[in-house]
């Protein structure tokens, strides 16, 4: 298994030109990983494909590579790290370490509750805590979020201690300053709930939050644990959010999500996404194209790299467009 390991770790992040070993300049790995393998109480995760879901890392080999923070990224439902983690490798080329797990993805939280504003909150808690809180569910603490993120952090601090023995000891006693928690889709509300008990560097919400009942009617309305966000003292303030939403995401309409943002204290400061980089005060990120063929494309797009062709302006992994610019800025100090 160690070695096995150690092959993985040495795959370069840059994937158009891979190497054999991390003596690249950036001196980056990465690599995915089996989650039954580091842990045999972990059950898997079908994805979408019917696989099973794999960790997926990424790393400065040494100290003075890395910038001294994580970014932990939290797919949405049914995806596998393994593939889509586009924001966390992108992250690890700005010199941070970064960790996207595959945990307990497998139902999406709207269907699930439905118009119950109650139920998302304690759907949400069990899968990230492990708390018996729900009755649609069962996440115990081995299968937990916080619980592989653990076990992952513990694995790296035993083979790159140099930059994962900090990482691991400051997770184990739940300091979460020096993590930037990103998100798509699912993942969003997931990563608010860490936000919201934990002081986080910062937030990035990509095609998200989704959370509100009557979705798409005009009596639609904020779960209970949005609409009580504000009297929730939650340890991490909405300046430290920032978002990235298509204009025509067919399952956030855009004043479902304004009112999502505003509950949360987002400053409205919004910026166009182009292939320049963001200036000025930026927190609400617009992607707007011509429209989508499938629009289903609209709502992946803040998540991919790059996406669109001249007849398909969506298509994640296209050419047209790229990510790269304002993800750098919501990674960036401010």
């Amino acid at each position: 298994m160690k070695g096995r390991w150690f092959a993985l770790a040495l795959i370069v992040a840059c994937k158009s030109t891979p190497r054999d070993t991390p003596s690249n300049e950036a001196m980056i790995a990465d690599g995915v990983l089996v989650p039954t393998e580091l842990d045999s109480a972990t059950k898997p995760v079908t994805t979408a494909s019917g696989a099973d879901a794999r960790h997926y890392y990424c790393t400065p080999t040494t100290a003075a590579k890395w910038n001294g923070q994580l970014v932990l990224y939290l797919v949405g439902a049914r995806e596998d790290p393994a593939t889509a983690h586009a924001f966390a490798e992108r992250s690890c080329a700005r010199g941070y370490a970064a960790l996207a797990p595959a945990y307990r993805n497998e139902r999406a939280i709207r269907d699930l509750c439905g118009s119950s504003p109650d139920c998302y909150e304690a759907a949400r808690r069990e899968i990230v805590t492990g708390e018996d809180t729900s009755t649609l569910l069962h996440v115990d603490r081995s299968n937990a979020l916080l619980h592989r993120i653990d076990v992952l952090a513990a694995h790296l601090a035993r083979a790159l201690p140099d930059v994962w023995v900090s990482i691991r000891d400051r997770l184990a006693r739940r300091d979460f300053s020096s993590v930037v928690i990103a998100g798509f889709s699912q993942g969003t509300g997931h990563a608010l709930i860490l936000a919201r008990d934990f002081a986080v560097s910062r937030v990035v919400l990509l095609a998200g939050v989704p959370d509100r009942i009557r979705s798409g009617q005009p009596d639609h309305a904020p779960v209970t644990w949005l609409a009580r966000w504000g009297e929730s003292t939650a340890k991490t303030p909405g300046e430290r959010m920032f978002g990235v939403n298509h204009a025509a995401d067919p399952f956030i309409p855009a004043a479902e999500l304004a009112a999502n943002y505003a509950l949360l204290g987002i400053p409205d400061a919004t910026c166009e996404v182009t292939e320049e980089a963001p200036t000025g005060e930026c927190h609400r990120f617009v992607i707007h194209t011509d429209p989508c063929p499938r629009t289903v494309d609209a709502h992946v797009t803040p998540s991919v790299a790059s996406f669109g062709t001249a007849e398909r302006p969506c298509q994640p992994g296209g050419r047209l467009r790229h990510l790269g610019p304002t993800w750098d800025y919501v990674l960036a100090p401010h």
